[in-house]
């Protein structure tokens, strides 16, 4: 009963969608990619990086052109309970996408992103901006928003990670 139950387990959470706001599978080329990156980097201590959970991705048009964004994060890069997010750019071309660019935006002790959005010739990150002094490493408290653009086959940030019409009350 047991290998039967576990076996019904490990069925149900293959078919589990990788990206479940969207409930679609990640692209084939997609999926690649970023096999590749995780497996090409390594933990602090040495170690492969452990396979990641929940990628997020969302097709959009970045300057006109039709491109895909994939939000990811890595756990323990720099050591135990440690995790940095990412956001990938690629440009799809006759139905299949290609890499452009990936950029770090967030992290423990650093911004935690909770949303990305495709704005004209870029993208705009929400989330919460850490703090520090103020903030537990896990717990970022100062809400923020920044605009990254595609210039040169680089995600640049053209605008930095503050707002202060969405800073919380109480910080006063």
């Amino acid at each position: 009963m047991k290998v039967a139950a576990a076996s019904i387990l490990v069925l149900f959470l293959a078919t589990l969608p990788a990206n479940p706001g969207a409930g679609i599978e990640l692209p084939a080329s997609i999926v690649s990619w970023l096999d590749a990156q995780v497996a090409s980097m390594r933990t602090a201590n040495g170690q492969q990086m452990p396979r990641l959970e929940l990628p997020q991705f969302v097709e959009g048009q970045i300057g006109g052109k039709p491109a895909g964004l994939l939000r990811y994060t890595l756990e323990g890069v720099r050591g135990g309970t440690d995790y940095l997010e990412y956001v990938a750019v690629f440009w799809k071309i006759s139905g299949n996408f290609k890499f452009c660019c990936m950029k770090q935006v967030g992290g423990k002790g650093l911004n935690s992103i909770e949303k990305v959005s495709f704005l004209g010739n870029g993208l705009i990150l929400t989330g919460m901006q850490f703090v520090p002094g103020k903030d537990a490493m896990c717990c970022p408290s100062k809400p923020f928003q920044s605009t990254l653009v595609v210039q040169k086959g680089e995600l640049i940030e053209v605008s930095p990670p503050s707002n202060k019409s969405l800073e919380r009350t109480r910080e006063k």
